[in-house]
């Protein structure tokens, strides 16, 4: 996870931090470890900053992702509910790169017969990621406000990309 938030145009977060080293106040944390944090929650079916919060101080992956950085509830939260217009272009450019990999085709629907016959095979594509959101814990959303649930359904539609994108890669060098 930490190499793909790595790999990604982080410049848009990495603007608004007004921190500066030398004088008062808290550092700012890196959004990369934010995002990172969030990213492995959501696969794990976290969705909690609070509980994200406990991970962050009890369980080695999220320890590892933190790398001794402090990580609060509240940080968390703000991170997610004020960067959706970051994470809705995160995931528009995630799907363009799938598509320009050849992994993935996006077709306009009942346009034409094959997307008739995409849509039939619907039960097997959208309903089992819709399946597997629930799976991570999505049956409800534990946030207020429009801006905040989008937050919520794009980190958990992110998740979704990356783990198909690794999938999807393996079998193409398998096959």
């Amino acid at each position: 996870m930490w190499a793909y938030v790595e790999g990604l145009d982080l410049s848009t977060l990495l603007d608004q931090i007004k921190a500066v080293p030398g004088r008062p106040g808290q550092p700012a944390i890196d959004p990369r470890i934010l995002l990172s944090l969030w990213l492995v929650a959501t696969l794990n079916g976290v969705g909690s900053a609070r509980e994200l919060d406990r991970l962050t101080e009890q369980h080695i992956a999220y320890e590892w992702l933190c790398g001794h950085v402090s990580v609060n509830y509240h940080t968390l939260t703000d991170f997610r509910s004020t960067n959706e217009a970051f994470l809705n272009e995160l995931l528009t450019q995630s799907v363009a790169t799938l598509m320009e990999q050849g992994l993935v085709e996006l077709q306009v629907r009942m346009g034409t017969e094959d997307a008739k016959t995409t849509y039939k095979r619907r039960a097997s594509t959208a309903e089992w990621a819709n399946a597997r959101v629930r799976n991570w814990g999505l049956y409800q959303v534990a946030v207020r406000g429009l801006e905040k649930v989008r937050a919520v359904a794009l980190l958990f539609a992110l998740a979704h990309n990356f783990r198909q994108t690794l999938l999807l890669k393996r079998r193409l060098a398998a096959a």
